[in-house]
């Protein structure tokens, strides 16, 4: 899960070739009070976060980051999975939050998606990212690093990435 912009509360879920979305919508923050809205499905079909034959957990973000086309500062959702097929090729999509239209429902946050950036080309699997105090995404993943372990010998990666890697210079 992870805090949206506006305040309001991301849900993302694994799914077979994507992702489930819900937003949890405040209607008393003092005492915690809200609803969820009707989940959505992100994937190939509404130009979202596509986990080609699989359905694995990975990681929901919000960074800070700078559009370089225009020097604007805004919001970028990240979102990490096996890009597939199978569990394999862990990549990371991003989506900008640029104004609340883009987040102001599951169905709108679940469309239309950026990327992916593929931080891999082996099989491969969980994955998280953090915020680092250098500004850097750091990103960690299973991978199977070594051959012929047929999906029973992960090693865990740490890769620190920058939101330059990952967006291919659109955003810093």
């Amino acid at each position: 899960s992870e805090e949206l912009p506006g305040g309001n509360v991301l849900i993302s879920s694994r799914a077979w070739g994507g992702r489930f979305y819900n937003i949890f919508t405040f209607t008393d923050r003092r005492t915690a009070q809200g609803q969820w809205g009707e989940k959505a499905f992100s994937g190939k079909d509404n130009g979202g976060v596509e986990a080609n034959q699989n359905a694995c957990n990975g990681e929901v973000m919000v960074v800070r980051a700078t559009r370089q086309s225009d020097g604007k500062k805004t919001n970028l959702l990240l979102q990490s999975l096996p890009l597939g097929p199978g569990r394999a090729n862990v990549g990371i999509y991003f989506k900008d939050l640029a104004d609340a239209t883009s987040y102001a429902s599951p169905q709108a946050l679940a469309a239309n998606w950026a990327g992916p950036y593929q931080v891999t080309d082996k099989p491969s699997a969980y994955s998280t990212m953090t915020l680092q105090h250098n500004g850097k995404i750091g990103f960690l993943y299973e991978e199977e690093t070594h051959c012929g372990t047929q999906g029973g010998g992960y090693t865990i990666v740490y890769r620190p990435l920058t939101l330059q890697e990952i967006t291919n210079g659109l955003y810093r």
